[in-house]
């Protein structure tokens, strides 16, 4: 696993166990972030920026246009999440 990928799984589990913590379910949500850090990982490991890969990921599994729209809502959350490394 690159570094890069490494740190955005990092992120991803720390923003999942936040928004848990907080009372949400967030599993398919979850799932969503997840399979983002393997999209990341599998298509150009370690080459950002990160920002292009995430709109990449949006239409990749195709799906319904409303489905799209969901994914990047939940991406587009997920990367307003501050990107401290702390605890």
């Amino acid at each position: 696993m690159t570094a890069f990928a490494a740190f955005l799984g990092d992120k991803v589990e720390r923003y999942i166990e936040l928004r848990r913590s907080l009372g949400y379910a967030f599993n398919k949500q979850a799932g969503t972030l997840r399979a983002i850090v393997r999209y990341v990982e599998f298509c150009q490991p370690g080459s950002p920026p990160p920002g292009q890969k995430a709109l990449d990921f949006v239409p990749s599994f195709g799906g319904a246009a409303n489905s799209r729209a969901v994914r990047h809502g939940v991406l587009r959350r997920f990367y307003e999440f501050p990107v401290s490394r702390s605890h």
